[in-house]
């Protein structure tokens, strides 16, 4: 459209020269003819001629004024160019008749001629015009016709660039339109994906309370049972220390009780050493007797000094079988049913110590087991947080994902 206008302006511009040196030529002509008129002739070719300069003039300004219309203007321009031809033809017929007519009645020859010649100058200086408006008006007529082409080409390519851009928007338009689906698929994806993450997580969090329940009761189990056992635990030994404590005073007392016997037997034995060689039958069976039994009872002090200087419970024990070994109470020696009932009594001992020995083994296996299962269920508890997290994250970045989405389609 814009070189389109400048054409116009461009061959507007041409116009306006043309019709300005067509009136300068006209104006100029008018001046010679005035100055050369001495006839009525003259007289009546000048008056055509100032009667057709203005209208020239006029059409001129008429097609100056009618820059808006370039079309329409150059068509009534090249109608009235061709109208005031014919009409300046037919002026100059009329002329050259007239000039005939005019040398045949004037008696003035001489003057005659030179107004022939005068005739005859300008009938060539019209003829000259005529031609060069002539090529003036076929170069317009070229010009319209290549500016019409060139208009008819532009307006060609108008239409195609039209079509291509209706083309184009039509592809946009579907290309939104898909994109939108697209984007509307996404997000009814997104919101699916999502609730099925919501309700994975929400499973996920009631298993990690059952677990955390299930390892609290578990807790709670193995300590009750820990505080059990240590509670019998602590209150056997106790028993058995008392228990032991009550025996070792009792031996304890007992022994002391032997070693003043056995003292206050080797003093008699010393006074008694006078009447030796008069009881000597009587002294040697009694001496065997207290020879024994002083050995015995020098064997059970020997224990007895041995259990005070360790001070366990398993020399403590020797020390009471030694004892009961060798004397009584009363000091005499022990019978074998007494021997086999103390022995009795210390093999059910050693197996009740032994039957504990195996609970408490299997206790500490089951605590043990208690322990490794607690382990797993704490790994279990570690990998179902660790899985927590990873759906909350996953959950945090869906939202930003819809957020995005939803600030991209309210845009």
């Amino acid at each position: 459209l814009i070189s389109l206008i400048s054409l116009s302006l461009y061959h507007f511009s041409n116009f306006s020269n043309f019709s300005l040196s067509l009136s300068l030529s006209l104006s100029l002509a008018l001046s010679r003819s005035l100055s050369l008129s001495r006839s009525p002739f003259s007289l009546s070719r000048s008056l055509a001629l100032s009667f057709l300069s203005p209208s020239l003039a006029l059409s001129f300004l008429s097609l100056s004024l009618s820059n808006f219309s370039l079309a329409l203007s150059f068509l009534s321009f090249l109608s009235f160019l061709s109208r005031s031809i014919i009409s300046l033809s037919l002026s100059l017929s009329l002329s050259l008749s007239v000039s005939v007519s005019v040398s045949v009645s004037l008696p003035h020859t001489g003057l005659l001629e030179d107004e022939r010649l005068a005739s005859a100058h300008q009938a060539e200086a019209f003829a000259r015009q005529v031609h060069n408006l002539q090529a003036q008006l076929r170069s317009v007529q070229e010009e319209i016709d290549s500016l019409e082409e060139e208009k008819e080409s532009e307006l060609t390519e108008a239409h195609e660039e039209l079509r291509l851009a209706q083309e184009e928007v039509q592809l946009l338009q579907q290309e939104a339109e898909e994109s939108a689906a697209e984007r509307e698929n996404d997000i009814a994806s997104l919101q699916e994906e999502l609730c099925r993450h919501q309700a994975e997580l929400g499973r996920l969090n009631e298993e990690a309370q059952e677990y955390e329940l299930e390892i609290t009761t578990l807790r709670a189990e193995i300590s009750m049972k820990s505080q059990r056992r240590e509670q019998e635990r602590r209150g056997g030994d106790v028993e058995t220390l008392k228990q032991e404590c009550i025996t070792l005073r009792e031996e304890c007392e007992t022994l002391k009780n032997d070693n003043r016997r056995l003292t206050e037997r080797l003093q008699l034995q010393r006074t008694g050493s006078n009447s030796h060689l008069s009881l000597k039958e009587d002294g040697e069976d009694t001496g065997i007797g207290v020879g024994t039994e002083m050995g015995g009872m020098a064997e059970s002090y020997m224990t007895m000094a041995e259990c005070q200087s360790t001070g366990t419970g398993t020399n403590c024990r020797l020390v009471d079988a030694s004892i009961q070994k060798n004397i009584s109470f009363d000091g005499k020696p022990m019978t074998p049913t007494g021997w086999n009932g103390g022995f009795g009594e210390i093999v059910s001992l050693r197996d009740q110590l032994k039957q504990a020995e195996e609970k408490a083994s299997l206790v500490q296996r089951q605590c043990d087991c208690l322990k490794t299962e607690l382990r797993e269920l704490q790994v279990l508890y570690d990998c179902s947080q660790r899985e927590r997290a990873g759906m909350e994250e996953e959950l945090l970045r869906c939202k930003a994902e819809l957020e995005r989405l939803a600030g991209g389609g309210q845009e």
